[in-house]
């Protein structure tokens, strides 16, 4: 059997046994398992991954306009052979 225990906090730390009852058996329990809650890596805020995202839209946006308007501009060149 497996157990995941996903967020945890360091109030979370201590032993945890695990309890079993089976039907007209009886109840056993295990030898108890230490849980330790180490600290990671601070994760970024929501307001941080906003910012980010938004970053990244604005930038591609202006690829693309710079992009185009590139192009266009050498299109028309080529196209008319006068100064668009």
């Amino acid at each position: 059997a497996e157990l995941h225990i996903w967020d945890t906090q360091d109030c979370d730390a201590g032993v945890y046994v695990c309890r079993v009852e089976v039907l007209g058996l009886g109840v056993g329990t295990g030898n108890g398992t230490l849980l330790v809650v180490e600290k990671g890596r601070p994760r970024l805020g929501a307001s941080t991954v906003l910012l980010l995202r938004a970053g990244f839209y604005a930038f591609s946006f202006i690829c693309v306009a710079m992009g185009s308007t590139v192009y266009y501009q050498g299109k028309c060149h080529r196209h008319l052979r006068t100064r668009c």
